[in-house]
């Protein structure tokens, strides 16, 4: 290049014009050109800045940046972290922008420092890559030192909501039932005639309230279906570890009173309001519901609510109108089949209960009870002042491993799911 420069301005474009004299005795008058000779000084001058940057070279990486200076690997992976960070890249480059003299607008340099940074991350891999003959394998600590921890780190990721909010997480605290109570009643759907509603009947606040181990019969024991129906040792056959699985739940055995807590005074209008839709075509159902209050709360609540009812026969509903109408008798008895299961889950997650039950096994998992209303006093009539309360019991002894004895009170029992992720 500075070759063909000096030719062409001293050969092609003469600096100096001589125009020779027209006769060979008379010396050349020579002239300055004033253009050429200002062109060529500025070539010049483009030459030698072009041998001082080649000589002296050209910063592409700024070292005043303490990130970007070198290519050591804490320097590289520090300048990643510090990109990783939301928002922190561009508030130094707006105080950078804000602070030195420029001609370039905020966007301009946003772009220039980007171009910048894109530039410093490839100087640091290629470095990386140098150091390395070209088509070596990678090493085998290298694969297991980022492989390994990638595949470790995005299952712990993946996996670790799921076993820290487990029901089965070993570090899971228990959270057991510590109260329950039970409530009875009748409940009519409204119709043109009969103004429907809900009649309690009473409550029962007293109970039992007993562990189960894990190694027990009523958890442990299996179920063969058709041993069990045909009755052959029921307590080995018809048994309930199919239902329960490998939870880290606490097993409870909670058996309710037979009876309710309070005399049952109901006043004469809603009697015979009871005895009006009894006596109509309205449908009507018993109501169980059982409130368990656990010792931790789940979900902002520490209670549980599971609600069961049972369809009014014809039969059920002639024999409480005929009682509630003032017939002589003592004690009035209306079976419910398979209205309440034996077994339930208190999830650890949701407040609402869980009754465990296969598929078309209600017979087995689920109890028949009783309702009972019982009466003193009042001579041969039935009035209001005569002393009645309700009761509620199992209608027969369950031979099985759960063994509720006849006209005991609401047995079951309870799986309580451990406090998923600690208290």
């Amino acid at each position: 290049l500075t070759a063909t420069l000096h030719g062409s301005f001293f050969l092609v474009l003469p600096v100096w014009n001589c125009e020779a004299a027209c006769s060979g005795d008379t010396e050349a008058e020579c002239a300055r050109s004033s253009a050429t000779l200002a062109f060529y000084l500025l070539s010049a001058a483009y030459l030698l800045l072009s041998a001082l940057q080649i000589k002296r070279g050209m910063p592409l990486i700024i070292q005043e940046y303490p990130l970007t200076g070198s290519t050591s690997t804490i320097g590289y992976y520090a300048f990643k972290i510090y990109m990783a960070i939301p928002f922190l890249w561009e508030i130094r480059v707006a105080t950078d922008w804000t602070i030195q003299t420029t001609s370039l607008s905020l966007w301009e340099w946003l772009k220039l420092e980007d171009i910048y940074s894109g530039l410093c991350s490839v100087r640091a891999d290629m470095a990386a890559r140098r150091q390395s003959p070209r088509g070596a394998k990678q090493p085998l600590a290298t694969k297991l030192g980022l492989g390994g921890v990638a595949v470790l780190l995005l299952l712990f990721i993946v996996l670790g909501p799921l076993l820290l909010f487990s029901s089965a997480a070993p570090f899971s605290t228990p959270n057991p039932v510590v109260g329950a109570s039970l409530s009875i009643g009748i409940s009519a759907e409204p119709s043109d005639h009969v103004a429907g509603g809900t009649f309690p009947l009473g409550t029962i606040s007293r109970f039992e309230l007993t562990s189960v181990h894990k190694d027990a019969p009523v958890l442990k024991r299996q179920f063969l279906m058709l041993s069990c129906l045909a009755g052959e040792r029921v307590d080995e056959t018809c048994g309930y570890s199919y239902l329960l699985g490998a939870w880290s739940a606490q097993f409870q055995q909670l058996t309710f009173a037979n009876a309710t807590d309070q005399t049952w005074s109901v006043n004469l209008q809603a009697r015979r309001a009871l005895a009006a839709a009894l006596g109509s075509g309205t449908t009507m159902h018993l109501e169980l519901q059982v409130t368990w209050r656990r010792q931790y709360a789940v979900d902002g609540a520490v209670e549980s609510l599971y609600h069961a009812s049972s369809l009014l026969s014809d039969k059920q509903r002639a024999a409480l109108l005929k009682t509630l109408s003032g017939a002589k008798g003592g004690q009035l008895t209306v079976d419910a089949a398979g209205i309440f299961p034996k077994f339930v889950r208190l999830p650890s997650v949701g407040s609402t209960p869980l009754p465990l039950s296969g598929v078309n096994d209600k017979w087995h998992t689920f109890q028949n009870l009783s309702f009972v209303l019982i009466s003193q006093g009042g001579g041969d009539n039935r009035t209001v002042s005569e002393t009645e309360w309700w009761g509620l019991g199992q209608s027969d002894a369950d031979r099985t491993p759960f063994d509720a004895p006849a006209g005991g009170g609401l047995q079951l029992i309870v799986a309580s799911d451990g406090l998923a992720g600690g208290r």
